[in-house]
């Protein structure tokens, strides 16, 4: 999607929203991209503690590529219920 914002327009929001949830939450993590006419730009920003952060965002990457994986296996095991 080609939102017609200028890279510093985009990390604005991101800010904006990093924040607004900074006043709720402990640590917050965006992580936010649009694709564009020469590529994908991509934004990441958060807040609060850089650890848990970090640990965030490897527990999604892990838990992502796990029901992945599952999908691919189930899919092998079981091709009729595609």
């Amino acid at each position: 999607m080609n939102t017609g914002l200028t890279p510093e327009q985009q990390k604005a929001i991101v800010i904006k929203h990093v924040t607004a949830l900074g006043e709720f939450f402990d640590s917050v993590q965006i992580l936010v991209s649009n694709s564009t006419d020469i590529g994908t730009e991509s934004v990441y920003l958060g807040a609060g503690n850089w650890y848990a952060r970090q640990g965030m965002a490897h527990d999604f990457i892990h838990k992502d590529q796990a029901q992945t994986e599952a999908q691919e296996l189930n899919a092998v095991i079981n091709p009729e219920e595609e």
